[in-house]
């Protein structure tokens, strides 16, 4: 992989095929067949980058005066199209990768936080029906029994944090994560949920998603909202107070499922 140059245009030019690729592999190749300049098109089942058609250079609809009077390609319009080929073409295209490529690290990510939380809960569940006894769960499950310990004590100790703006709406966030979700305004269906969502999500049983309405924000919660409570499964939900007071206002409060004293209610 590197910058197309000057020699690899005049190379392809004397060639005598139509079509200046670059490949999955990073690689410069010279090919017959249809596509238009920084196109993805699919030529003998391999899909390429098109970089150059060789039309364009002997129509001159590019540069008007690249060809000397033999027919040759002068170098030094190559070493500009290739200039020009870098930066509009190979460069946006190999961003636009990398940008992809990134997403999906994330979307896997996710998914392995998610199947990690989903095997210490179901360890710590094992650990549960052996009477607590860790030692038993090991040979249960054919683990060593420090495994088992890590694996209870990560499920006992992973928080899941509420938050709340100054409209009422509610954001989800799990410890050590680079995002968080907002969920709305307080309606009936999210009144004393929290412990509900935070167990869940814990247990790997279900998460914050885009298709059910959540939606995702990069970074850490945003200036303005205010944690108003955090739940594990080793403490349950904590109720987030600042000089005594709780920090809930009315819609975090029906969320946590809380009066203003910080006492669960009926909801």
């Amino acid at each position: 992989m590197r910058p197309i140059t000057g020699t690899d245009i005049i190379d392809f030019y004397n060639t005598r095929y139509g079509l200046l690729v670059l490949t999955a592999d990073g690689e410069f190749d010279h090919l017959d067949g249809e596509g238009s300049a920084y196109d993805f098109v699919t030529i003998d089942d391999t899909e390429v980058q098109v970089l150059l058609e060789r039309s364009t250079v002997e129509d001159g609809g590019w540069f008007p005066d690249a060809l000397t009077e033999d027919g040759n390609l002068i170098p030094a319009v190559a070493d500009e199209m290739a200039h020009i080929i870098n930066n509009d073409g190979i460069l946006p295209s190999r961003a636009r990768k990398a940008i992809q490529a990134g997403e999906d690290w994330k979307k896997d990510e996710e998914t392995a936080q998610q199947s990690a939380a989903r095997r210490a809960a179901a360890v710590a569940e094992v650990v549960a029906y052996s009477g607590g006894n860790q030692s038993a769960a090991a040979r249960t499950l054919g683990l060593d029994q420090s495994t088992v310990n890590k694996l209870v004590a990560k499920y006992r100790r992973s928080n899941v944090h509420a938050y709340e703006d100054n409209a009422g709406q509610i954001f989800l966030q799990r410890d050590g994560a680079d995002h968080y979700w907002y969920l709305g305004v307080v309606t009936h269906d999210l009144r004393g949920r929290f412990t509900e969502h935070a167990e869940a999500w814990t247990n790997g049983d279900w998460e914050p998603n885009e298709e059910d309405g959540q939606t995702r924000y990069d970074g850490e919660p945003h200036e303005g909202l205010v944690r108003i409570g955090s739940w594990n499964a080793a403490e349950g939900m904590r109720v987030a107070r600042r000089n005594g007071s709780v920090e809930a206002d009315g819609g975090g409060q029906l969320y946590l499922g809380v009066n203003e004293e910080g006492r669960v209610i009926t909801v």
